[in-house]
């Protein structure tokens, strides 16, 4: 659970994944909240005995804030007969004595606690725009959340949880790893029955997450008996809070509080919810009545089979793959899990009708079976397409990867078995060449293989890939460490003779013919490439009317490559019935 990130979740950064709609003031408001978190109780000083009486967990009177200002305090120090003193706290944007305190959330029996008058006034001033934010979108998954509260018969104003953890996005993903609207981490998740694997994380699910998260806060409050107590356990682990009772023989809240017992990230996170449950309930009193929700996200459902591809989906539906993932943040996988017979799949509202229609019609044209492709060291997403004979971009699309760039080594692929082109590549009639340096190499032990440079490639990671040293590199091909790998580039690698191959796109020696370079098989293989170029060259015979910059059009090369495949004048005059070399 966000258990062990208390202080994570306060600290600019702190979600991976923000919409970009609300991170305008989203770290702006974090940063705030921290400084504002050194100068509420229970922030600087030690709770214990001072030269003047009992010192409190909070600044006295006046001491300056983080930002500057200066800091509302309800106490000072105490006196020795621990007596409290008569203090006022006033804060600026409302008035303790319209609050209805018949009306407070989980167990609050009042409001006369500094740390939760004080986050009070945070959230009606300083932290108005964050509240603001998290009422509005509310609205998103209010309806679903406060449906499961009901059910398992949960106070609704737990809603509040979700705001802190995640700011109601589903895909928040903190420093520690806590994941998802209820900000699980892998190890309570699946304690609590979710599945977290590469393929699906159910913690990123609406409904199981918040199912389980619901479940867990109701745990923690049988356990401890009160709120407060529970909400605190939620964030720093029952474990801790149930030492610290026993630790400081004390277990009420606010008296822990008062002591510096449980970590101050979790007491302060407790007193933080308690706050906007307040004025969610009594909106009017803090000037929160005009807040408008987002509108809620609403989906359909449907029953799909295990390992269908998502892409199929959206082009049956229509929609972009984006917005079926957006609905289905639990699929880390561009397919459902093959590991289940049925899969629930969330599809936009209303389109259920036009799903099962489609659906089959589009499986039965592009098919539902495709086989996986890890890519190895070496190898793109082109050189996966051109191997199964499907269309680059199909197999971006089909994977849900950007239109171009580099992809990872080591990410899946899904590889439609229908729907390839015809005629898909087979192996080269003629081995393709490799050129090498004068130099002759042998080492009893080792095997020779053929990397071919890819865009970005370094000589430094090649090096570590294959478990060699950049000097052996540079030696065997005559390469300067300093200087651009290109793309097209051959190297060769002496590996042990026991290495898989595996996971890295190389040849073998019986896959090239390789030739040194200036030798007389160069000389010989330089006049058999003269020879098979002539025979490729691509000629036309000129027509009346043609012209240098119609033919190059209509042959797709450039206007400069015919003047000088053909050693044309300036002018790039041509006649009728002259051969004209058009491609090579």
């Amino acid at each position: 659970m966000a258990a062990w990130v208390a202080l994570t979740l306060l600290l600019p950064g702190a979600y991976a994944s923000a919409e970009d709609t609300d991170s305008a003031h989203w770290g702006e408001m974090l940063r705030l909240e921290e400084a504002y978190f050194s100068g509420i109780p229970g922030a600087d000083l030690p709770v214990g005995w001072g030269p003047g009486g009992w010192i409190d967990a909070w600044p006295p009177p006046g001491a300056p804030a983080r930002d500057g200002g200066p800091v509302p305090s309800a106490h000072a120090a105490r006196p020795l007969d621990g007596s409290p003193e008569d203090t006022e706290f006033m804060p600026e944007c409302f008035d303790p004595e319209d609050i209805d305190l018949d009306d407070l959330p989980l167990d609050l029996r009042g409001i006369d606690h500094p740390p939760l008058l004080h986050w009070l006034e945070f959230y009606c001033t300083r932290g108005r725009r964050l509240l603001t934010g998290w009422f509005a979108r509310a609205g998103r998954f209010r309806s679903m959340i406060e449906e499961e509260l009901d059910r398992q018969q949960a106070p609704r104003d737990l809603l509040w949880v979700v705001a802190i953890e995640s700011a109601f996005n589903p895909e928040a993903v903190s420093r520690a790893g806590a994941v998802g609207l209820w900000q699980f981490m892998p190890r309570t998740a699946r304690g609590m029955g979710m599945r977290v694997d590469r393929r699906v994380d159910e913690r990123r699910d609406m409904t199981t997450s918040t199912e389980h998260g619901i479940a867990y806060l109701l745990e923690n409050h049988e356990r401890f008996g009160t709120w407060p107590l529970a909400l605190a356990a939620y964030n720093a682990g029952p474990g801790h809070v149930r030492g610290q009772i026993r630790q400081h023989n004390v277990n009420d809240f606010w008296s822990m509080d008062q002591y510096g017992a449980i970590f101050r990230g979790a007491r302060n996170y407790a007193v933080r919810l308690l706050a906007i449950a307040i004025i969610d309930r009594q909106r009017e009193v803090f000037g929160f009545d005009g807040v408008v929700d987002d509108e809620a996200w609403t989906w359909d459902e449907v029953q799909i089979g295990g390992g269908v591809r998502l892409s199929l989906v959206s082009s049956a539906l229509g929609i972009d793959l984006a917005e079926l993932r957006r609905l289905n943040p639990a699929l880390l996988a561009p397919e459902t899990p093959s590991d289940v017979s049925t899969w629930p799949l969330r599809i936009p509202e209303g389109m259920t009708g036009r799903f099962v229609e489609q659906f089959d019609q589009y499986r039965r044209r592009f098919g539902d079976t495709h086989e996986r492709v890890v890519l190895r060291f070496g190898e793109t997403i082109g050189h996966v397409a051109r191997d199964a004979g499907v269309p680059e971009r199909v197999l971006r699309h089909i994977n849900d990867l950007p239109a171009r760039g580099p992809v990872a080594y080591g990410t899946e692929v899904l590889v439609p078995l229908s729907g390839r082109r015809p005629g898909a590549p087979s192996s080269p009639s003629r081995p393709p060449v490799v050129l090498l340096p004068a130099q002759a190499f042998d080492y009893p032990g080792r095997v020779r293989v053929f990397y071919d440079v890819n865009p970005g490639d370094s000589l430094h990671e090649i090096a570590r890939h294959f478990g060699v040293s950049v000097h052996q590199l540079r030696t065997w091909n005559d390469v300067d460490p300093d200087a651009v790998l290109w793309s097209g580039m051959t190297l060769q690698v002496f590996l042990a003779d026991d290495r898989v191959l595996g996971h890295s796109r190389v040849r073998t020696e019986d896959e090239v013919r390789a030739i040194v370079l200036h030798s007389s098989e160069h000389e010989a293989w330089q006049q058999e490439e003269a020879q098979v170029q002539r025979a490729r060259r691509r000629t036309y015979t000129v027509r009346s009317g043609d012209t240098v910059m119609g033919l190059a059009s209509r042959f797709g090369v450039r206007s400069a490559d015919i003047v000088r495949w053909n050693n044309l004048d300036a002018n790039a005059t041509i006649y009728v019935g002259q051969s004209l070399v058009v491609g090579r």
